[in-house]
């Protein structure tokens, strides 16, 4: 297995070549924004999208929007088997 990279959506830039590409592709690409857990496999990367911690705004609610608080995505590191652990409950 590849020496482990994780790389967060900041250091994108940093790491992109002067075509943009990344030089190195890494094992794990960790990001987060729109409140929401999530994750998959791309083209041999894990992409992992990091949950809030916050329960929904005012803001959020005049948008109709939901978030999924509390969720946190687990790698394990020797299998690359991901799990999503609940730690607020409605």
């Amino acid at each position: 297995m590849r020496t482990l990279q994780i790389i967060l959506a900041l250091l994108l830039a940093v790491s992109a070549n002067a075509k943009g590409r990344l030089e190195h592709l890494p094992d794990i690409f960790v990001s987060g924004h729109v409140h929401g857990a999530g994750g998959m496999d791309y083209k041999g990367v894990k992409m992992i999208n990091a949950s809030t911690w916050q329960s929904q705004t005012d803001y959020q609610k005049q948008h109709n929007f939901n978030p999924n608080p509390g969720v946190m995505p687990v790698v394990h590191l020797g299998t690359g088997k991901m799990t999503m652990m609940e730690f607020a409950k409605d």
